[in-house]
């Protein structure tokens, strides 16, 4: 969770996250974790995603079909709620 929410908020201040040293890619590779951190907040923050509405379309959608679309719904859950809490500790 620690890293989850350092990429957070690094991402809402508007600062690339410095991939980890002795990671495999810290030649300058885009880490994809990373990626999906920010185009979740960037639809957070710029379309007006929030948990409530995330919460509402996840239970309209029914239940994960696959494990990985479990995975990427949890995912989503927890950068949201990662924001939601940063923001409330942390108002600009």
């Amino acid at each position: 969770m620690g890293r989850l929410h350092h990429r957070v908020l690094r991402i809402q201040d508007g600062k690339l996250v410095e991939p980890e040293q002795g990671s495999p890619r810290a030649g300058g590779e885009t880490d994809p974790c990373e990626k999906y951190v920010e185009q979740v907040l960037n639809l957070a923050l710029n379309e007006g995603q929030t948990l409530e509405k995330v919460k509402l379309e996840q239970s309209y959608a029914g239940p994960p079909e696959t494990p990985a679309i479990r995975t990427m719904r949890q995912s989503q859950y927890l950068v949201l709620l990662t924001m939601e809490k940063s923001m409330k500790r942390n108002p600009k």
